[in-house]
């Protein structure tokens, strides 16, 4: 009888430990929380060499060389094996050809844009390998890396869409557009959030931005008009 009693006040323990860390993760959600913790993202250097995306035209000098170099053994393939059967291509795996991509080029936009929908690709694909650190290791340390860069903070943002965190997804594009308030595509986006959450009045100020700012596409300005909301 003692025995069962032990371990039932084990199992009571046990069970206490559970509810409490489902109540510490569901009270970060509802907080918005974006702390990276070390079980989500283990820290790395980049390479000694590391290349600002924005400086690198691609075109003169041995840097542009290794930023083309880098596109084509590595960041083309890693884009293309994202979607095989098995997430393997040329040199290795999709994660791997972005990491080493990543720890060279940190802020390079086609790498962690890649980086996100790998990270929702694989979630359908279980033969995938494993991305070798979540995502916001990436975009954080691109951020770190160039802060004066405002893709890697949209970027951000739309990693925050994907997941359906809108009103986070909002924080971080209207962040990105404190540093670039003319970028049309920030804008547009940035509407399409409101439009999410029926916030059409934001939706709509923030689509006649991108507008004017030339943004081609009308796929926002068609969805306010169904809503009552037309752009002039």
């Amino acid at each position: 009888m003692r025995r069962i009693h032990r371990i039932m006040r084990i199992s009571i323990y046990l069970l206490g430990l559970m509810l409490f860390a489902i109540s510490a993760i569901c009270e970060a959600e509802q907080s918005g929380n974006e702390t990276i913790t070390a079980m989500q993202c283990n820290y790395y250097e980049l390479a000694k060499y590391a290349f600002d995306y924005r400086n690198i035209t691609g075109h003169n000098g041995h840097n542009g060389w290794l930023i083309r170099d880098i596109f084509r053994a590595h960041i083309k393939p890693a884009i293309e094996a994202m979607y095989t059967r098995n997430g393997q291509g040329i040199g290795g795996s999709a994660s791997g050809n972005l990491d080493y991509a990543l720890k060279r080029i940190p802020n390079d936009p086609r790498s962690l844009k890649a980086i996100i929908d790998y990270y929702f690709i694989i979630k359908t694909k279980p033969r995938h390998s494993h991305l070798v650190r979540a995502p916001e290791c990436y975009l954080k340390k691109a951020m770190m890396f160039v802060p004066g860069d405002p893709v890697p903070i949209f970027l951000y943002g739309y990693y925050m869409f994907k997941k359906n965190r809108y009103k986070l997804a909002i924080k971080w594009y209207k962040r990105g557009l404190e540093k670039e308030p003319e970028s049309s595509e920030g804008n547009y986006n940035l509407g399409l959030l409101y439009f999410n959450i029926k916030q059409y009045n934001y939706a709509k100020h923030y689509a006649e931005i991108a507008y004017k700012l030339g943004f081609p596409l009308p796929g926002l300005k068609n969805k306010l008009k169904m809503k009552g909301y037309p752009i002039d």
